[in-house]
C-alpha cells in the first residue's frame, strides 16, 4: 500500500494539523508511521481540545503529554456544554498541569466551560500565569440562580477587562436568561486593552464602556435602553468596525444617534424587539448605511394594526448596490410582526407568537428557510404555523411538552414537515398525562440518529426491550404520577439495570435522580465499558429524595475503593462521578 501521506511537504502536513486536535493528531496521525511520528511530534502550533476526551485515564494523559510539549500548545480548550464532568476536568487540568510562567510560553488562546463561583476563584490565578493569552472564551454556569450569575458576570468581567496589556479577546457567555449588569459599575483607573468584547445573553450599558474600552473593534452584546442620546457624542467607539446588538424599543433617530460617531463601522447586526415604526423606513437607513459592507436585522413590532409598506427597501441601494434583502411576516390573530434581514441568520424565531394565518412580503426571490434553528419545542398550547413549518429545514433537538395532544402535534403536524435524519437529541418532560405508549416507542426507533435523550423513567422501561446502542448521553426523569399504579417499584428493578447496562453500549453520560437507582452499586459495577460520567440528583422540585446524599456517597466512596474514579457532591447535592 502506498502511503501518499508521508509523501507530501511538511508545510502541507502541518496545514493538516491546523485542523486537528493535538488528541487527534498524538493518537492517530503521529502512529501512521516515522515521518509522520517526527512531524507531530515537532509540530509547534498544538491546538489541545478536550472536548472529546471523556475518560479519567484518557484525560491525565493529554495533561502529562502537555507539559512535555508545553512549549508547542497554541490553545487550550476545556469547554463542552453537555459534558456534567467539565468542571471537575477543569479543575483538574489546573491542578496537575501547575502553570507557571516558564511553561505555555505560546499559549495565546483559552476557552473554558461550567464557570462557578468557586471554580473561577480556584484557577484565576493559574490563568494569569500564562503572560502569552491574548484570547479567552468563558461559559458561566447554568444551574446558577440569577443574582449569583449577575455578580459572577460582573467579577469575571472586572477582571478580564484589566487582565493585562496582552489580552485582546473577551468572550463571555451566560444562559439564555439575558443577565442583566447594566446597572453595575464596571470602571476602574486605568483604561482596558480589550479589542474584542462579546458579551452573549448580557445585557450591559453601552455608554458606560465607553469610557473603559475605547479602542474595541468589535462588539457583540444587548444593551440597555440608551437615555441622553446626546452624550455619544462625547464618548464613541471610533475604531470600532464590527458591532452586533440587541435593542428594545428603539426609535430610528436614537439608532442614527448612536452609529453616527463609529465612522469605521462596516458589519452591523441589530435585533431589536418591540420596535417602533419609525424602522421600518428604507430610506432612512440608506443614511446610516452608507459604509456598511454587511448588514443583518431582526426586528419584532407589537400590536401592529397596519401592515409595514416595503416599497422603500426597494431602492437601487438595497437591491441592487448591497444586494440586500427584506422579509416581512405579520400575524392577523397576535397582530405581532417581523421585519428581518433575508437569508434568516437567528438561531430562534418566535414561532409561538404567530396564530393564525400570515401575511407575508419579501424583497427577494429565494424562499425563507430558517437553517440556522437547530431545536423546536412541541407544545399543543403553542401550535406552529403551517406557514412556518416548511421553513425549519435543520432541527437536531425535538423538545416534547406534557400532554397527549402535544406527542399527537408532534407525530400528525411536525414530524412529515422536517427532516428526521437531522434529529440526534430529544426530549420528553415529566408527563401527568396519557397517551399511547407503543406509538411512542416506535417513534423513538425511527429516529435513526438519535444519540441523546431525555425521558420519564415509565417510558424508558416500557423501551427497554429496544435497541439503545448509538445513545450517548441518557436523563431518567421521576416517574409519571399519574401512572403510579403501572409500575410498583419506583426505580428500577435488579433486572431493569442489567438490560439498561447491556442495551446502552455506547452510552457516555448518564443523568437521573438517585430514587429511579436504588441498585447503584450493581449499575456501578455492570456499568458500559464507554460510561464517563454519572450525574446523581437528591432533590426533586425542591424536595429531597427517599435515598439521601450520604447514602450516595457511601455507595461511591465503596466502588472507589477498588476502581479509578474521580467524584465531587455539590452543595445542592448533585454528585458528580468522572470515570
Amino acid at each position: 500500500m502506498i502511503d501518499y501521506l508521508s509523501k507530501l511537504p511538511i508545510e502541507l502536513i502541518h496545514k493538516i494539523m491546523e485542523h486537528l486536535s493535538m488528541c487527534d493528531i498524538l493518537t492517530s496521525l503521529s502512529i501512521v508511521n516515522k515521518r509522520l511520528h517526527s512531524v507531530a511530534i515537532n509540530y509547534h502550533r498544538f491546538q489541545l481540545d478536550f472536548k472529546y476526551v471523556k475518560k479519567c485515564q484518557d484525560f491525565n494523559y493529554f495533561c502529562r503529554r502537555s507539559l512535555l510539549l508545553s512549549f508547542q500548545i497554541v490553545s487550550v480548550k476545556l469547554m463542552n456544554q453537555h459534558d456534567a464532568a467539565m468542571p471537575l476536568k477543569i479543575h483538574r487540568f489546573f491542578s496537575d498541569v501547575k502553570i507557571t510562567k516558564n511553561t505555555f510560553p505560546i499559549l495565546n488562546s483559552l476557552s473554558i466551560s461550567h464557570i462557578n463561583h468557586n471554580l473561577w476563584k480556584s484557577i484565576k490565578g493559574h490563568i494569569r500565569q500564562i503572560k502569552s493569552l491574548i484570547s479567552i472564551s468563558i461559559y458561566l454556569s447554568t444551574t446558577l440562580p440569577y443574582n449569583p450569575a449577575c455578580q459572577l458576570t460582573v467579577d469575571i468581567l472586572r477582571d478580564l477587562l484589566y487582565w493585562s496589556s496582552t489580552l485582546k479577546n473577551v468572550y463571555l457567555e451566560a444562559d439564555d436568561r439575558l443577565v442583566d449588569i447594566s446597572r453595575f459599575n464596571l470602571r476602574r483607573e486605568q483604561i482596558s486593552s480589550i479589542e474584542h468584547l462579546t458579551l452573549r445573553y448580557i445585557t450591559i450599558n453601552i455608554q458606560h464602556l465607553y469610557l473603559i474600552v475605547p479602542n474595541l473593534r468589535s462588539f457583540d452584546s444587548k444593551i440597555a435602553s440608551v437615555h441622553h442620546i446626546q452624550d455619544t457624542y462625547l464618548y464613541s467607539f471610533q475604531h470600532l468596525q464590527q458591532l452586533s446588538i440587541h435593542v428594545n424599543r428603539f426609535h430610528m433617530l436614537t439608532i442614527e444617534q448612536l452609529l453616527y460617531p463609529m465612522i469605521k463601522l462596516n458589519q452591523l447586526v441589530i435585533t431589536g424587539n418591540q420596535m417602533y415604526n419609525d424602522i421600518c423606513d428604507g430610506i432612512a437607513w440608506e443614511r446610516i448605511l452608507t459604509n456598511i459592507i454587511s448588514f443583518k436585522f431582526m426586528f419584532s413590532f407589537e400590536e401592529n394594526h397596519d401592515l409595514i409598506q416595503l416599497d422603500s427597501f426597494r431602492s437601487s441601494f438595497w437591491l441592487e448596490q448591497n444586494h440586500w434583502y427584506v422579509q416581512y411576516d405579520y400575524s392577523k390573530i397576535g397582530k405581532f410582526s417581523l421585519l428581518y434581514s433575508i437569508p434568516y441568520f437567528m438561531s430562534t424565531y418566535p414561532w409561538f407568537r404567530m396564530k393564525g394565518s400570515i401575511v407575508s412580503e419579501s424583497t427577494g426571490q429565494q424562499p425563507i428557510l430558517f437553517s440556522n434553528i437547530n431545536r423546536l419545542i412541541v407544545d399543543y398550547q403553542r401550535p406552529i404555523n403551517n406557514e412556518l413549518r416548511n421553513r425549519f429545514t435543520n432541527i437536531e433537538e425535538l423538545i416534547l411538552e406534557d400532554n397527549g395532544k402535544s406527542f399527537d402535534m408532534l407525530i400528525n403536524d411536525i414530524v412529515p414537515y422536517i427532516d428526521m435524519l437531522f434529529i440526534n437529541s430529544f426530549t420528553i418532560n415529566q408527563c401527568f398525562s396519557e397517551f399511547d405508549e407503543d406509538n411512542f416507542v416506535q417513534f423513538i426507533m425511527s429516529i435513526p440518529h438519535l444519540r441523546s435523550i431525555t425521558i420519564p423513567i415509565d417510558l424508558l422501561r416500557l423501551s427497554l426491550n429496544n435497541c439503545w446502542r448509538k445513545i450517548k448521553r441518557l436523563k431518567i426523569l421521576p416517574r409519571r404520577q399519574i401512572w403510579s399504579a403501572r409500575f410498583m417499584e419506583k426505580g428500577l428493578t435488579s433486572n431493569e439495570v442489567d438490560m439498561l447496562c447491556s442495551l446502552f453500549r455506547s452510552m457516555e453520560q448518564i443523568s437521573f435522580h438517585v430514587d429511579t437507582m436504588p441498585y447503584l452499586l450493581e449499575f456501578l459495577t455492570k456499568m458500559p465499558k464507554t460510561l464517563s460520567t454519572i450525574v446523581i440528583e437528591h432533590m426533586i422540585n425542591g424536595l429531597s429524595t427517599d435515598i439521601t446524599a450520604s447514602t450516595t456517597y457511601k455507595c461511591i466512596q465503596s466502588f472507589a475503593c477498588s476502581h479509578r474514579v474521580f467524584y465531587k457532591f455539590h452543595e445542592n447535592e448533585l454528585a458528580i462521578v468522572w470515570i
